[in-house]
């Protein structure tokens, strides 16, 4: 059984919770420990060093069914703040061995902000360098491809490059001189339902042979995302982008190195996630305001204005041959053309208007 009880007093980065739980041991007190450490496993988790650890504090205090209730605050202090109270239900021997039934509420860690919770995980694992002159680029590469799925606010976006320094914060947490409700926040760590990761092929800077100008240059990147869970590949694709002194004109860039560096990894990241958000989330008409507005799903990097869409009927089949849904574009209803963006949502208006309905 598990019961909210929101916590009273100013805004907290936690609220507490009641867990039902059975414990198992040779005396009541065993049994109730043991019921206690199973509540703090299934809302915190616990390693077999901290479960040993916790253990032998419990095991230290005189617990009993009658004075369970009163140690609010011993409960506290011997499980550095894992647990809150406790209340035992029920305490019965059975087949030489006693079994309690507690009510435990232990505080909870609450990620500040909105819920986010629903949204699907993702990391980007490293890249391999396809030559050794891009050894050096793999990491900008990198974080440009994390930038634009943050960007993309439909992903719950996992770091797998700041470990050790993550680590480090984790270690101060646990700290005995950190207030114990600080202690909630670990063992909140999340696994990747998807992976991106792949290998930076080419990247050429062709210069001018009489000055230090670019003018023009290439990147080809082979990725693929993944479920690592599977190791199934979910998709994958290559991206060849290519940039001469004609477009960098119309982007106000100059010939310089970095500058159009920059601008071909932001190009490339931009292309990737389109077709990462194109497969598992694709831009939906969310609303159509009375004045003929039309809201789409998503804005950020994802959509700019000015962008021209062809809004297409929802269809959706069965393939055949693997008995997967597919959704196939149903009739063109309409193009519109993009006037607004905003961060989580988008603006556009009817440029044209075909039978049936947005």
């Amino acid at each position: 059984m598990l019961a909210l009880v929101p916590p009273g007093g100013r805004a907290a980065s936690y609220e507490l919770i009641s867990v039902e739980t059975r414990g198992y041991g040779e005396s009541e007190q065993a049994a109730i420990v043991d019921a206690l450490v199973e509540a703090v496993r299934q809302a915190h988790g616990v390693s077999v060093d901290a479960e040993r650890t916790l253990r032998t504090s419990l095991a230290e205090a005189n617990f009993s069914q009658r004075l369970s209730v009163e140690f609010g605050e011993s409960i506290q202090t011997r499980t550095r703040g894992l647990v809150h109270s406790y209340e035992v239900l029920d305490v019965s021997r059975e087949d030489q061995r006693w079994i309690a039934r507690l009510l435990v509420t232990l505080p909870q860690y609450r990620a500040p902000g909105p819920d986010r919770s629903h949204l699907r995980t993702i990391a980007v694992l490293p890249f391999r360098a396809g030559r050794e002159s891009l050894v050096s680029l793999a990491p900008r590469w990198e974080q440009k491809l994390v930038a634009h799925l943050v960007q993309s606010r439909r992903f719950r976006v996992l770091d797998r490059e700041y470990t050790r320094e993550l680590d480090e914060e984790l270690t101060r947490i646990r700290s005995r001189n950190m207030p114990v409700t600080e202690l909630v926040r670990i063992g909140q760590g999340l696994g990747a339902d998807y992976v991106v990761l792949g290998e930076l092929t080419e990247f050429e800077l062709r210069r001018s042979t009489t000055e230090d100008e670019v003018l023009d240059a290439s990147l080809i990147v082979d990725y693929r995302v993944m479920e690592p869970a599977t190791e199934e590949v979910r998709w994958a694709g290559t991206v060849n982008m290519y940039c001469d002194r004609r477009q960098l004109e119309e982007y106000g860039l100059q010939f310089l190195p970095r500058q159009l560096t920059d601008h071909l990894l932001d190009e490339a990241a931009d292309e990737i996630v389109t077709e990462i958000l194109d497969l598992i989330y694709p831009v939906k008409v969310v609303q159509v305001n009375a004045d003929g507005g039309v809201v789409l799903t998503q804005g950020g990097n994802r959509v700019r204005a000015g962008d021209l869409r062809t809004v297409h009927a929802s269809g959706e089949a069965i393939d055949p041959d693997t008995g997967l849904k597919i959704r196939p574009d149903g009739p063109e209803v309409a193009l519109i053309k993009v006037i607004r963006v905003d961060g989580k949502s988008s603006l556009a208006i009817v440029e044209k208007q075909n039978a049936g309905t947005i």
